[in-house]
């Protein structure tokens, strides 16, 4: 009797798939040495470390695909090391979206507030906080280039002069 082998596709690949490939820390390092090589030659991907956090509401949490990692950020000699996050967000987005830049902003306040919360609990002076700085990513996978802009301002109508307020 011949066997057949039954090839099932990987349930969300598209969201998976580009996941997997972001939470080895030698592609998180060629992303951004891609991106920003100056940035990336200044921190130390050797001890990047996953922050396994997630912000998806508990309906989308199968679609999940947003990467947060801790790195030390190496300053000029002498200056006392710093951690950042790296925050990835993959996008499936056929078309590109003028809420993206409140959506970024949005995880990344969940974030610092997820660190208050940590300085709360162990009774941290708030005299003594201090929140990490975030780079943002979008990895953004569509046909359709993305023009729209990464900003709160995409939804404003905001003149000029007081766009340094936003």
């Amino acid at each position: 009797m011949e066997e057949h082998l039954i090839l099932l596709p990987v349930r969300e690949f598209p969201d998976r798939g580009t996941k997997w490939l972001l939470e080895s820390p030698e592609n998180v390092a060629g992303l951004l040495q891609i991106l920003t090589p100056e940035l990336a030659s200044r921190l130390d991907f050797s001890r990047l470390q996953p922050q396994n956090v997630s912000f998806i509401l508990d309906s989308l949490r199968k679609q999940e695909s947003d990467l947060l990692f801790l790195v030390p950020f190496q300053g000029i000699a002498g200056e006392t090391e710093r951690e950042i996050l790296i925050y990835i967000l993959i996008e499936h987005q056929s078309t590109p979206v003028l809420s993206m830049g409140f959506r970024i902003l949005f995880y990344m306040t969940l974030i610092w507030d997820r660190q208050r919360q940590e300085w709360q609990r162990a009774s941290l002076p708030e005299s003594e906080w201090r929140f990490r700085l975030i780079v943002p990513l979008l990895f953004y996978t569509g046909d359709k280039e993305w023009d729209t802009p990464l900003s709160v301002t995409a939804l404003m109508d905001v003149p000029a002069e007081l766009e340094r307020f936003v």
